[in-house]
């Protein structure tokens, strides 16, 4: 199947999300309910401390190329459909982090990638990059 287009509906609960994945090969729309609480979290102080002992990880910031050059930590900026787009390209071999502004749309990708796809690699950066700036961590601007 080849992806074709996602958004994400709001819903009245903070914990459960809905997230609506369109695949080109098929006249039906998969709907996937996604638990804020399922997607592998790695906490900000976890990444920081990969990054200093210079592990080797993939970031990707599915985040608006506006709050991008206003604050990052780096990583490849992506939009969530590029990233499903090109989702053969995220390597097996490598830990890959998933991050956004709080930790939500980042989630949602991360839970969909480990559920669907089957990959145990990557993580969802908790609190996103507010909670990075939250623990006096240090950030870029562009």
């Amino acid at each position: 199947r080849q992806f074709y287009r996602s958004f994400m509906c709001p819903y009245h609960s903070i914990d459960t999300l809905y997230y609506t994945f369109f695949f080109n090969d098929t006249a039906t729309t998969e709907i996937y309910t996604l638990s804020l609480h399922d997607a592998l979290p790695i906490s900000v102080n976890e990444l920081k401390q990969k990054l200093e002992d210079k592990e080797e990880l993939i970031l990707y910031d599915v985040r608006s190329e506006q709050n991008y050059k206003s604050h990052n930590i780096g990583g490849i900026l992506i939009s969530v459909d590029d990233l499903f787009y090109q989702s053969e390209l995220i390597p097996q071999d490598k830990t890959v982090v998933v991050m956004c502004e709080i930790g939500v749309k980042s989630s949602a990708v991360v839970e969909y990638f480990q559920k669907v796809k089957n990959m145990n690699n990557i993580f969802n950066l908790k609190g996103g990059i507010q909670e990075w700036i939250g623990n006096g961590y240090k950030v870029e601007r562009k």
